[in-house]
């Protein structure tokens, strides 16, 4: 019910939210309806929109920019049937792809024997623009483990041991980040940069508390601990960090008000001081800005798809780990060490992520919101400069 509960909520907020990018869920959408009860699946799902907030984070704040540079235009590049084959090999290291063939033919046999369910094949289409993403901001990306979920509030940030590739200005400026490059378009960036660093403060505490409320909620609502000596103590210590929560999203929103504020006078100046030296920087940031928006819809998305599958999935879960079981007796049988090591991982990995499930939906849609939010902001300050080269392109 809990599942239940969340996915309604979420998939009503991220249809009226992300209103322009909806089309971004369409296709997990139909992926999902399509296909039968798995919770490796939903917990894939809820991985793969956690590095997608991974990305926009890096993009945001981490990686450098410039107005020519280069890995901009491969973020948002078309994927080529060549980068397909290139991601697809890829993938093969990733314990769920490299077996995943052997537990599906089993579960399709007994769940699904319509076949319906590799319609779409077993790489979705943002799973593939995530991969794209990640090979054009990483060094040596097909080394990170992407579908292990995040245990604390850092790695919801970034990838455990990456690191962005280097990063250099032909011409032009070179800024940190694609949030001061922003900011430096503005007429006073120095103001906007104190309430930018206060807002983003406030946020992190925000998302620490997120975290905290949604494990001992997870705590609370399992069945297991009905007769735990801690449940009492967790249900006291629930009602303190609500309280705690609660004021810290008051602080957070006020501050986010002040700086938008900030960005709508900023807007307004820009509209009555047009300076055609600023449009080479603005028309890759709305390159980027755009990319981040459509990022953090898709992963809304997922998160919801995700969180409403796992309803019909959970009692699944038993079933699927007796699959993996009979992979590995016949992978035994035939001297398939390292198929055994694989499913070994995989079981692992999916005990882990279930116990991270929900706190995971709940900060990985926060910071879906607050991504989505800061790059309509952002955009406005960008629209405004291209909207002035724009004028003036007409009337020459």
């Amino acid at each position: 019910m809990k599942f239940k509960r969340m996915a309604q909520h979420l998939l009503l907020s991220f249809f009226v939210l992300f209103t322009v990018t909806s089309c971004a869920g369409i296709v997990p959408i139909i992926e999902a309806a399509l296909e039968a009860p798995n919770v490796e699946k939903q917990l894939n799902r809820i991985s793969l929109g956690i590095n997608i907030i991974k990305t926009n984070h890096d993009i945001l704040y981490n990686m450098p920019v410039s107005s020519d540079a280069e890995w901009v235009d491969k973020i948002v590049a078309e994927i080529t049937d060549e980068t397909k084959k290139s991601i697809e090999e890829q993938l093969k290291k990733d314990p769920y792809y490299a077996t995943v063939a052997f537990t599906d033919r089993i579960k399709q046999q007994r769940q699904n024997p319509s076949g319906i369910n590799n319609l779409f094949g077993e790489i979705s289409p943002l799973t593939y623009q995530f991969y794209n993403r990640m090979n054009a901001l990483y060094k040596s990306s097909n080394k990170l483990d992407v579908y292990q979920a995040p245990t604390c509030i850092n790695e919801y940030k970034q990838f455990k041991d990456s690191k962005l590739i280097k990063v250099e200005a032909k011409k032009g400026v070179r800024y940190p980040n694609v949030e001061e490059a922003v900011i430096a378009l503005t007429p006073d960036p120095d103001t906007l940069k104190d309430a930018r660093s206060e807002w983003n403060e406030k946020m992190v505490v925000v998302a620490e508390l997120k975290q905290t409320t949604s494990e001992l909620e997870a705590f609370i609502d399992d069945d297991n601990n009905i007769g735990s000596s801690e449940l009492e103590e967790k249900k006291e210590e629930l009602a303190v960090k609500e309280v705690e929560l609660e004021n810290a999203e008051k602080s957070a929103d006020e501050q986010e008000s002040i700086y938008s504020a900030l960005l709508k006078e900023a807007v307004v100046m820009l509209e009555s001081e047009y300076e055609p030296e600023k449009v080479p920087l603005a028309k890759k940031l709305d390159k980027l800005l755009e990319a981040v928006d459509t990022g953090a819809a898709q992963a809304g998305f997922l998160f919801a798809i995700a969180c409403a599958k796992m309803t019909s999935s959970i009692e699944q879960m038993e079933s699927e780990l007796k699959v993996f079981e009979d992979v590995k007796l016949a992978s035994w049988f035939h001297g398939n060490d390292t198929i055994i090591q694989q499913m070994n991982y995989r079981q692992d990995r999916i005990v882990k992520n279930a116990i991270y499930a929900i706190p995971n939906i709940t900060i990985g849609s926060y910071y879906a919101v607050k991504q989505s939010l800061v790059a309509g902001k952002y955009q406005k300050i960008v629209k405004v400069i291209l909207d002035g080269y724009e004028a003036e392109q007409k009337q020459s």
